[in-house]
C-alpha cells in the first residue's frame, strides 16, 4: 500500500559482541540517486577499516553509473570518494576493491580494448598495525610476549589486548 515505506534509504550501523550485546546503534540517510526501490546499495567492508556504499544506475541499455561512498566506521557520516558523480562503469558492473585498498571501476569496453579508472580508498583504522597486519587482524593492539619475541617454551600465560571488548564464549 501507498505509504507505508520511508521515501529514504537508510544505512544503519550496529556494533555488537559476538554474545549479542548491542554496543552502539547509528543511522544514516542516504542520497536519493535514483527513486527506482529495485536498485539498492551495496556495502563492502574495506581491509583497512570502514566501508564503501555502491549503487548502480542505468541510464540506457548499454549505459551504467556507480555511485558510492565511504563510511569510517567510527561515526555514520558519508564521506564522498574521489570519484565525480556519476561514474560511469562498464555493462557488467565491474568493480574491486584490491586487498591493498584500491578500487579499480571497469569503464565501456569497445571492440578491442577495456580499461579501469582507479582511485585509493582511505586507511580509517589509522595507526591499527602493530605487525599483526600478516595475520589479517586489526583489533589486537599488542601481546605479551610480543610480536617476533622469543618465547621461553616453558611460558604460563600470553596476554593479547584488543582495541574493541572481546567477550569469551564457555
Amino acid at each position: 500500500p501507498t505509504g507505508t515505506l520511508p521515501p529514504e534509504s537508510f544505512y544503519i550501523k550496529i556494533n555488537f559482541l559476538t554474545s549479542g550485546s548491542v554496543l552502539s546503534f547509528q543511522s544514516q540517510v542516504l542520497p536519493n540517486v535514483n527513486p527506482n526501490p529495485n536498485l539498492v546499495w551495496i556495502v563492502n567492508s574495506l581491509t583497512f577499516g570502514g566501508f564503501i556504499l555502491t549503487k548502480f544506475v542505468p541510464t540506457s541499455p548499454n549505459q551504467f553509473f556507480i555511485y558510492g561512498f565511504l563510511i569510517d566506521g567510527y561515526n555514520s557520516a558519508l564521506i564522498k570518494w574521489e570519484f565525480p558523480e556519476p561514474e560511469p562503469i562498464g555493462i557488467k558492473g565491474v568493480y574491486q576493491i584490491l586487498y591493498n585498498n584500491t578500487l579499480l571501476v571497469s569503464q565501456l569496453e569497445t571492440d578491442n580494448s577495456w580499461r579501469f579508472q582507479v582511485i585509493d580508498l582511505p586507511k580509517f583504522n589509522g595507526n591499527k598495525d602493530k605487525g599483526y597486519f600478516n595475520f589479517d587482524n586489526f583489533n589486537v593492539e599488542s601481546t605479551d610476549p610480543a610480536i617476533n619475541s622469543t618465547i621461553s617454551p616453558d611460558i604460563q600465560n600470553v596476554k593479547i589486548n584488543f582495541y574493541d571488548p572481546v567477550e569469551l564464549s564457555d
